[in-house]
């Protein structure tokens, strides 16, 4: 892996439709780039989807940055 750049984190997260044993996480990439840090190429989206699942045995998804612009 060649990493160079920070990667600018999402300028708002928050949480909605808490329901039993589920959610919807939420967040607004930033717009604002600084030239210290970059834009994520992806975001990774674990998801537990049964009580089965350990930790490290999440369903890991990856949603494009881009997918939100």
């Amino acid at each position: 892996v060649d990493f160079t750049d920070l990667v600018q984190i999402p300028s708002k997260i928050w949480i909605e439709n808490i329901s039993g044993h589920s959610a919807v996480v939420c967040w607004s990439a930033t717009e604002n780039v600084s030239n210290k840090n970059a834009l994520p190429d992806n975001y990774k989206l674990f998801i537990w989807n049964s009580k089965n699942q350990k930790r490290d045995q999440a369903t890991v998804i990856q949603i494009p940055s881009k997918f939100f612009f």
